[in-house]
């Protein structure tokens, strides 16, 4: 892999076999539902047989359209440890952690690494709450004074890529007091997840910070030797 690769991002690829079985699947719920709606009409199975019909040609065919507008389910390598990862809608923008090595990718049709001072537009990177929080100085999203808290309070969440990070240790809380500047109240989501709970940030930088300041291990960064091999 070359160092120009890994500076412009790798593109997704189409993952065929996948689509291909989503959309039989989404054919067949799309076929049901009509033959449905046709035995309900022919022997008078009324409000119910229409209902229950509707909703299966509305989702196959919800479906079919929603994969052909935003190009269905794709894969790409991630940059650091040649990875491959699962995504969906490839034309939309999505922020995905790499399961193998940690590495966050951001971006549409091509992904490349996070930058430093990303800041996503909903919390999207992800630590286990540690036993004895500590938060980094400055608001979550600007890093600007802190004037007050917020209350958080956890939602059920499940397949979060911090509860993938191992060794780590998990705290099970159910609400959290963030800090905040006045502009910024969202920059913060507790989640909870089998085991204990997890804290999702806007701030790539913030969120790297209070991994550091947490004793925290999620990120990966490859060694001059793992460096050059990749570059030749």
């Amino acid at each position: 892999m070359s160092q120009g690769s890994k500076t412009q991002g790798e593109a997704v690829k189409q993952d065929q076999n996948m689509n291909i079985g989503v959309a039989i699947y989404l054919s067949c719920l799309a076929i049901g539902g009509a033959v449905i709606m046709m035995l309900g009409y022919k022997y008078h199975w009324g409000f119910w047989g229409w209902l229950g019909g509707g909703l299966l040609v509305f989702a196959g065919v919800g479906g079919l359209g929603s994969m052909w507008a935003t190009g269905g389910v794709g894969i790409v390598e991630c940059p650091n440890c040649s990875h491959s990862i699962e995504v969906m809608h490839i034309s939309l923008h999505r922020i995905v952690g790499c399961p193998q090595c940690h590495t966050y990718l951001e971006g549409a049709e091509v992904m490349k690494p996070v930058e430093g001072d990303y800041i996503a537009k909903q919390p999207s990177f992800e630590a286990p709450v540690p036993a004895n929080l500590q938060w980094p100085e400055g608001c979550p999203v600007c890093r600007q004074p802190v004037s007050g808290t917020v209350k958080i309070e956890g939602t059920s969440s499940a397949g979060a890529m911090a509860s993938l990070m191992l060794p780590v240790s998990f705290h099970r809380v159910n609400a959290l007091q963030v800090p905040r500047c006045p502009e910024h109240k969202d920059g913060v989501w507790l989640h909870i997840v089998d085991g204990g709970s997890v804290v999702s940030f806007r701030s790539y930088a913030y969120w790297k910070e209070f991994c550091e300041l947490n004793n925290i291990e999620l990120s990966y960064q490859p060694t001059p030797d793992e460096s050059n091999s990749s570059a030749s």
